[in-house]
């Protein structure tokens, strides 16, 4: 499939220990090779968000 959508890859991580939880984002598709941007965060609010984008992934793809 092949589109012009750009859409943000993430990974949330989340540690056994007492460590927050961390997110992984970024747009490794989008750009041309060798210059991708992978960031890495716990901040709550950024944390929060792809936490809240992945249970709405989640809910529409059930509903399919």
């Amino acid at each position: 499939m092949k589109a012009d959508v750009k859409f943000t890859e993430f990974t949330i991580v989340e540690y056994r220990d007492d460590r927050p939880k961390e997110v992984l984002f970024g747009w490794d598709h989008a750009v041309p090779r060798g210059k991708a941007s992978v960031f890495l965060s716990d901040e709550p609010d950024l944390v929060e968000y792809f936490d809240n984008l992945f249970e709405y992934l989640w809910t529409k793809s059930e509903e399919r």
